[in-house]
């Protein structure tokens, strides 16, 4: 069995296909000795059963899953600058002081849920945590595109910022912690790549728009 076939196994979760596969993969006794159920003193380390599977599709959906997250987390943190002076002719009545409320709140609210988001993604989980943290922020995304008044929207956009905290907690570990060792250097890298895409995606769409 081949390197990609053993990454399949993986792929699909069976515990004793993925084991067959390792088994097949190693070449000489001494290292199938140190798998787990066979004879030895020392199972293989996680990082050693990734470096043998491999990086194959299932990291490359893992990787464009967590670059859209990290993307969206990008334009979001982004976008109001654009659209404060917009607040301003939609809401003449408001201060300077009151609009800066709009992003100051936001940005509370990411301060004080990222830690609340990092234990939780201990405790339950890191895909728990990225799809609620996304699920958060396209919620109240769309809660602050409908707001009919300032405050509605302005704690609509806490939210979001809350959720911000639990995506930015994860957006990164969900996926590194499923490469091997000698890849995720680049992996990093690249999922960095997909929050410029969102600085650029929104720089090329708002003015337009505007």
């Amino acid at each position: 069995m081949d390197e990609a076939e053993d990454a399949s196994a993986i792929d699909h979760g069976g515990k004793g296909r993925a084991r067959d596969a390792l088994l097949h993969a190693c070449a000489d006794t001494s290292e199938r000795a140190d798998l787990p159920g066979a004879p030895s003193e020392r199972a293989l380390t996680i990082d050693e059963v990734l470096d043998l599977a491999g990086f194959g599709r299932f990291q490359l959906r893992l990787q464009a899953i967590s670059g859209l997250g990290y993307m969206a987390d990008t334009a979001e943190l982004l976008f109001v600058t654009f659209l404060l002076p917009e607040f301003a002719r939609l809401w003449p009545h408001l201060t300077r002081a009151q609009l800066a409320l709009v992003p100051a709140l936001s940005a509370l609210g990411t301060l004080v849920a990222a830690p609340l988001w990092g234990v939780a993604s201990d405790v339950f989980g890191r895909r728990v945590v990225f799809l609620g943290s996304m699920g958060l922020m396209a919620f109240a995304g769309l809660a602050s595109a409908a707001a009919p008044a300032f405050w509605p929207f302005v704690a609509a956009r806490v939210l979001v910022g809350a959720g911000l905290g639990g995506a930015l907690a994860v957006d990164f570990v969900v996926f590194v912690e499923y490469v091997p060792a000698r890849q995720r250097g680049v992996s990093t890298m690249l999922i960095t790549l997909w929050g410029v895409a969102g600085v650029l995606y929104v720089g090329a769409t708002a003015p337009p728009l505007l």
